[in-house]
């Protein structure tokens, strides 16, 4: 990892109370944070979207935007559903990598 992510890194892990997890979990939190924040603006805690484990090898992150909401209980689009009578969907999946990828 080049210097200037690094220190962004770390600042994102102070920011965020993740300066206890291990370097590789903070940098999925990072990538989360960035590429859902692309499509959703408001504040949201990255922990939201990070599903990264050994459960589930090659996804970091899940986001689901529903009708512009960031959801992650069935209920919350069971009232959009209501309120609004129709569902507009964004899946996000990342997958965060701290080492260089050698082509070949």
């Amino acid at each position: 990892m080049d210097r200037i992510t690094a220190q962004l890194l770390a600042e994102f892990a102070t920011e965020y109370g993740l300066t206890d997890v291990a370097p590789e979990t903070q940098f999925e939190h990072f990538v989360n944070l960035a590429i859902v924040a692309r499509e959703y603006p408001e504040s949201f805690d990255p922990e939201e979207v990070h599903v990264g484990s050994d459960s589930n090898p090659g996804i970091d992150g899940l986001a689901v935007i529903v009708n512009g909401a960031l959801v992650d209980e069935q209920e919350e689009i069971d009232d959009l559903i209501s309120s609004n009578k129709y569902l507009d969907t964004a899946f996000i999946f990342t997958q965060a990598k701290t080492s260089s990828v050698d082509a070949e």
